[in-house]
């Protein structure tokens, strides 16, 4: 769900096409996208703040 590129950090990535309904855009970054599903999604955010951590 998230990789990392040069000079960034973690990317939610391409496959994130889902979470547009939230807001998220694909190259937002983990953090970014946490604080969008805050609000609307918090069980989707919670899952990214987990995947992101392995």
């Amino acid at each position: 769900m998230c990789g990392v590129r040069g000079g960034g950090g973690p990317r939610v990535g391409v496959h994130a096409y889902t979470l547009a309904r939230y807001g998220v855009d694909p190259h937002d970054d983990v953090e970014t996208a946490v604080k969008k599903l805050e609000a609307k999604a918090p069980h989707l955010a919670q899952f990214l703040r987990e995947v992101a951590q392995l």
